[in-house]
Order: structure tokens, then C-alpha cells, then sequence
């Protein structure tokens, strides 16, 4: 066991920095025998198969990922009722998945979902409001523009508001939010609009420092 804790340890730290071929064979090796030891609906094991995800994730191998929080979803789906944050955070993490791979009805379902959970359960947190980001580039894959619009911008400003509670590691979502906006109104055909957009994100390209890690 202390083994398993050491591996898991060293390969999160590879991942932090960014060292993924060296973290991928450790995370993959305590996933397989987190699977022998506890099974393969343990919280441990799920934990040790989210940092798996995130690896693969981290190195753009979005569909290695996949089947990953598929498996990570459906086992917390047999431990707890639909509408409680354990599931809504692995379904925000394969709906986030999904719409890396451009899969944007899928993605646009389990954004939804674990978006109202947040609402209901955690309404002012910030990932709360980069749930509503993320589902509105899932209508903008889906050229559902109007929608998409109140989604991308609420979700940009509520984080915006909140930028001091987001982890260091986890700015670069604030870059992400406004890289969605330009996108929309540029395919939109609204230039102003999309130039006004550009204009902020200069503005945080500037400030931000650049993200030491990943995070979901």
C-alpha cells in the first residue's frame, strides 16, 4: 500500500510538472493494481483512474481519456442519487473530454447535467460558472449561437468575480472563457463584437501568469 501511495505521489508530481511520458507508466500501473487490490468501483481506485485521465488529458489524448470517466461515471452512478456533486464532477469531466474530441451533443448533455447540479448545490462557486462556459461552446459546436451566447458570457464573468478563488493552476480557464467568446462572435459574423472580446483577453495575456498544471 505504501507502494501504490509513493507511485500515485510521484506520478501526480510528474503531471504538475508537465512530464507526461514519465507520469503515464506510474498512473497506469496503479490503476491496475488499485484494480486487483480494491476493485474497480473503490474511491481510491476511481481517484488513481482521475489522475490516469488527467495524464492522458494533459498530453491531448483526449480519447485515451474517455473510456476512463466512463468508467469513473458509471460506478459513482451506482453509489449516488443523479443530482449529488460526486457525480455532476465526473460528469463535467467526460463532458469536458467530449467536447475536446468535438463529440458536442454528448458533451452539451453531461454539461448540462452537471451543471444544474452545481446550480442547485454550489450556485457561487467558480467552477460553477465554467460548467456554463463549457456548455456553451457545446452549442457553439452545435451553431445553437443564440443559446450559447448568455452561457459564455455569464460563465466568463462569474469567474471573472471569483478570479481570486481560482487555483493558480486553474487560470488559464479565464483564458479559455474569453477564447470562446471571440470564437462565437467571430462565427457569428460580428466583428465588433468579437474585436471588443479580443481586446480582453489581450488585457489578461498580459497579466495572467502562464498555468503550472492542468486541472479539471
Amino acid at each position: 500500500a505504501a507502494t501504490l501511495i509513493e507511485m500515485t505521489n510521484l506520478a501526480a508530481a510528474y503531471r504538475a510538472a508537465g512530464r507526461w511520458s514519465d507520469a503515464l507508466p506510474l498512473a497506469r500501473e496503479v490503476v491496475d493494481r488499485q484494480k486487483v487490490r480494491r476493485g474497480g468501483e473503490d474511491s481510491i481506485t476511481l481517484s488513481s483512474m482521475a489522475l490516469l485521465a488527467g495524464i492522458h488529458e494533459g498530453s491531448k489524448d483526449w480519447s485515451q481519456a474517455e473510456p476512463l470517466h466512463r468508467e469513473r461515471l458509471a460506478a459513482v452512478r451506482k453509489k449516488n442519487a443523479p443530482d449529488t456533486p460526486a457525480v455532476a464532477v465526473v460528469e463535467f469531466a467526460l463532458g469536458r473530454n467530449l467536447l475536446a474530441q468535438q463529440k458536442f451533443a454528448e458533451a452539451e448533455s453531461l454539461l448540462r447535467a452537471a451543471l444544474a447540479t452545481r446550480e442547485q448545490r454550489l450556485p457561487e462557486d467558480w467552477l460553477t460558472f465554467n460548467a456554463r462556459s463549457l456548455l456553451g461552446a457545446a452549442l457553439v459546436g452545435q451553431k445553437r449561437f443564440t443559446e450559447a451566447e448568455p452561457l459564455l458570457i455569464s460563465g466568463f464573468e462569474g469567474m471573472k468575480a471569483r478570479e481570486e478563488k481560482i487555483p493558480r493552476a486553474a487560470k488559464g480557464r479565464l483564458k479559455d472563457a474569453l477564447e470562446r467568446l471571440v470564437q462565437l462572435f467571430t462565427a457569428r459574423n460580428e466583428p465588433e463584437n468579437a474585436a471588443a472580446w479580443q481586446k480582453k483577453l489581450d488585457a489578461l495575456e498580459t497579466t495572467q501568469r502562464p498555468a503550472t498544471a492542468p486541472q479539471p
